[in-house]
């Protein structure tokens, strides 16, 4: 499974770089793309999460590879599993944001509220020249969708971090992609917190409550949902492309009424 990659260590000086498209480009790195199409919108992890993962950079523990796929047509790296620590990494080594000592060993107490260019020269050697593993898929992945969703889910399939929404979004992104664009008009009226596809997924239930139900009974919403991905959208790349060439418009007018209703009720 795991035969067409490569693998290589960069430091996180070097991983900061590369993930910014202008500099990569200026320096002759490979650009790594930390928010490709079928990644999940970006959610800062909370003030816990990113000390301890900074604390585990400082204590030079060992961490999980970063897994990329490469994209000959953006000539970059996309990042399939691994984004928030990028992220997180990259922000504190940019003062994006500061520690909070709550969080840390006693020994690194005293960088409370403190950002990256506060730390002793030390701290910010081991920080900066920390190693990250980065296992690289080819190209085969970013084409075809259902080779990208099974890799997805093995690299997934024992954590409890992604909600059904995260995980869908590697096979579904085109269905997704529509979705999200409607999520303003509608959320104007619940003014939900947009967070971790909570709109997009109010936005199929009422796609799916607006099409044709079951004969027989069911169970809840989600379960509806489930079962109009997998059956009425279909469980591969090339059935998730066919529904769309033919289904496309109609999921736009579904939409478009549901925004008019929206602000009618406004």
């Amino acid at each position: 499974m795991y035969s067409n990659r490569s693998m290589s260590n960069i430091t996180l000086a070097i991983l900061d770089a590369a993930t910014k498209p202008k500099m990569a480009f200026h320096v002759k790195l490979t650009w790594i793309n930390t928010q490709p199409d079928f990644q999940r919108d970006f959610e800062a992890w909370d003030e816990e999460r990113k000390a301890r993962f900074i604390e585990s950079m400082l204590e030079k523990r060992s961490m999980n590879p970063i897994w990329t796929v490469n994209n000959p047509k953006e000539n970059s790296e996309d990042v399939l599993d691994g984004m928030h620590r990028i992220r997180t990494a990259c922000d504190f080594y940019n003062n994006e944001f500061k520690l909070n000592s709550k969080y840390l060993f006693e020994k690194y107490k005293k960088y409370n509220n403190k950002t990256f260019d506060e730390l002793d020269n030390d701290c910010k050697c081991n920080i900066q020249n920390y190693n990250f593993i980065i296992n690289k898929l080819d190209s085969s992945y970013r084409y075809d969708k259902q080779k990208l969703w099974t890799m997805y889910k093995i690299l997934n399939k024992s954590s409890s971090t992604l909600n059904e929404y995260e995980f869908n979004k590697v096979l579904y992104s085109p269905f997704f992609q529509i979705i999200s664009e409607y999520k303003d008009s509608y959320n104007k009226f619940l003014k939900k917190q947009d967070k971790r596809g909570t709109i997009e997924e109010e936005l199929i239930s009422c796609i799916v409550l607006s099409s044709e139900l079951p004969e027989k009974s069911w169970s809840s919403i989600n379960s509806l949902k489930d079962a109009y991905l997998k059956n009425t959208i279909g469980e591969s790349e090339e059935k998730v492309t066919n529904f769309l060439e033919t289904n496309t418009n109609d999921i736009r007018h579904r939409l478009d009424l549901i925004c008019k209703i929206i602000n009618r009720l406004i």
